[in-house]
């Protein structure tokens, strides 16, 4: 995909795109604390967070402007894949639906301190997720790798099988 080719860039752009993302970390940096901190001036909130993130972007684009790449094509999903997606699509549901409820056990008991009770249903809801593992495909290179040692294993059989007779 092109990451193993040297792009030429001058000294000055590899400067500046690393001093914008120090600049653009401790700016982000600077403003999440004047955000958390209710006693840090108005001036470290908003506004240091957003020269941070403009920094931060100024970096990337000076550090792409002259790197070309191939663009990344993705394998399309088969039925596996939805099926993979779909075990974790369940116990979130389940869970974020429980917890709307106020079903027992979904937040234990603090006080006075208790074993909390464990519903069933959150039990089946978790083990949807365990599906997983069984339902996904073998990648494609282990596949493939498999599939060469199988053959491998079937030649040298059969030359064991021609020296034998």
């Amino acid at each position: 995909r092109g990451y193993g080719r040297v792009v030429h860039r001058t000294a000055g752009s590899t400067q500046l795109a690393g001093l914008l993302t120090l600049v653009g970390l401790a700016g982000v940096v600077t403003g999440l604390y004047g955000l958390l901190d209710a006693t840090s001036p108005a001036l470290l909130g908003w506004p240091m967070l957003g020269g941070g993130v403009l920094a931060a972007v100024g970096a990337l684009m000076v550090g792409v402007r002259r790197d070309e790449r191939t663009h990344y094509r993705r394998d399309r999903w088969r039925l596996a894949e939805w099926l993979v997606g779909l075990t974790g699509v369940v116990p979130a549901a389940v869970l974020a639906f429980a917890a709307t409820r106020h079903w027992e056990g979904v937040v234990p008991q603090q006080v006075p301190v208790a074993v909390p009770t464990v519903p069933l249903e959150l039990v089946a809801a978790l083990l949807v997720g365990a599906l997983a593992v069984p339902l996904s495909p073998t990648p494609p290179l282990l596949a493939r790798s498999r599939e060469e040692a199988k053959e491998r294993a079937r030649e040298k059989a059969l030359a064991k099988a021609g020296v034998a007779s």
